[in-house]
């Protein structure tokens, strides 16, 4: 909290979001924590970090206000050894929002039972999480490509389905891959794979994203290149010296390291269900609308897009991607958002079924097909089909859809 931060049209557009969000996921001021950094005027405050009195006693103090105006942080501009008072201040700050989040994790998170007598998980089962692979850039693609061969030997599900430069993977694959994965293994070479005019390149960009996302990482580097070498781009060297010292090891080992840590998830997810989303291919445009018509706090989708028409090899490949998906979830919603599309639902419950067949008979799991109706013309083929149908209109509270489907599904 500072001056300008009030001031900050972008900063008050942030702040709206994040109250949003915070109304929206049902938290309150209990998880919001303001660093007073600098002293400020009652007024300029928003009404959402005042107390019911209208009073900013929000926060932990990083600065004497008794200043006034000339109140600077705890430190400012150079902080020495001697300045116990910044210290004390964030380590106060720490404790307390590593509290909170213990709280937050014992409200939302149950615990799954591991031993021996739960039963233990097939490696094919515990390595049925989603794994992000992301691209390199030229110099350490040989070993990204090696990594992705190691996981996939272990009936891993990698995303994305297939090798992609970095500079041919789109925001949408990116969307994609953050969506549901439950790991991030990166290779980090001597290029930050910056675009033109960009101050921050794509590799620094992917792992920031993954570490806001508390995604557990699994990284690579050459021990071989001092950072030195790096010298050429101090953004992205000061960047590779803040991953510390990244563990040599073979891209073996590595992918072992990413199986044992999965195997330690525990089986299926916290979530109160899982659910996985196929869209008619015409709609691909339009998904992000679609999903997010219908997302619910306490569910999770696992939102991997159909192919279009294309190469056999390629679809194949996105139907085994499913496949290891599916034995987690507790439903397939095929939506039905586009009309004159019946040909393609009847193809996706066939296709579906096929695929779950095998899924079924190894590890007595099958998840349930339901048709999300949006025209108003998919019921008569889906009953047919023995398939599941919910009546649905655009823009209506996704909670209610969630309900509906939890009847199907228990």
């Amino acid at each position: 909290m500072t001056r300008l931060y009030l001031s900050s049209e972008w900063c008050e557009k942030e702040r709206e979001w994040f109250e949003n969000e915070i109304k929206r996921r049902g938290g309150g001021i209990e998880n919001v924590f303001v660093v007073r950094a600098m002293a400020t005027e009652n007024e300029d405050w928003p009404d959402f970090l005042k107390d019911g009195f209208g009073e900013t006693v929000l926060g932990y103090p990083f600065c004497d206000e008794a200043k006034g105006k000339a109140a600077r942080p705890f430190g400012w501009v150079k902080p020495s050894k001697s300045d116990t008072q910044f210290s004390e201040a964030l380590t106060e700050l720490a404790s307390d929002i590593a509290t909170r989040l213990d709280e937050i994790r014992k409200e939302k998170h149950t615990t799954r039972s591991t031993t021996d007598r739960a039963g233990s998980r097939s490696q094919s089962e515990t390595t049925g999480w989603p794994i992000f692979v992301a691209p390199g850039t030229e110099d350490v693609r040989p070993i990204a490509k090696e990594i992705r061969t190691h996981l996939e030997q272990k009936k891993c599900l990698l995303l994305p389905p297939e090798e992609i430069k970095i500079e041919e993977f789109t925001e949408q694959d990116e969307n994609q891959a953050f969506s549901i994965a439950r790991t991030f293994v990166q290779c980090i070479g001597v290029s930050a794979a910056k675009e033109e005019g960009a101050e921050t390149g794509r590799v620094q960009l992917l792992n920031q994203r993954a570490r806001q996302q508390s995604i557990p990482q699994f990284l690579w580097r050459d021990r071989n290149i001092p950072l030195n070498a790096l010298d050429y781009d101090q953004t992205y060297k000061q960047f590779v010296e803040s991953l510390g010292d990244i563990p040599g090891r073979t891209a073996s080992e590595l992918a072992d390291e990413v199986i044992m840590h999965l195997g330690k998830q525990g089986p299926g997810s916290s979530t109160d269900l899982l659910a996985f989303i196929e869209v008619p291919a015409d709609a691909l445009n339009e998904f992000d609308r679609w999903k997010n018509d219908i997302c619910s706090d306490n569910c999770m989708l696992l939102p991997l897009k159909p192919p279009g028409r294309g190469k056999i090899s390629e679809i194949q490949k996105e139907r085994e991607s499913r496949r290891l998906v599916y034995c987690d979830c507790s439903a397939v919603l095929l939506m039905y958002c586009i009309a004159d599309q019946l040909t393609w639902l009847k193809d996706a419950i066939v296709n579906f079924l096929k695929d779950i067949t095998a899924i079924r008979r190894e590890r007595n799991r099958f998840p349930v097909p339901v048709v999300i109706d949006y025209v108003g013309e998919a019921e008569a083929l889906a009953t047919t089909m023995g398939v599941d149908v919910i009546t649905w209109q655009e823009g209506s509270d996704p909670n209610t859809l969630w309900q509906k489907l939890r009847n199907v599904v228990t």
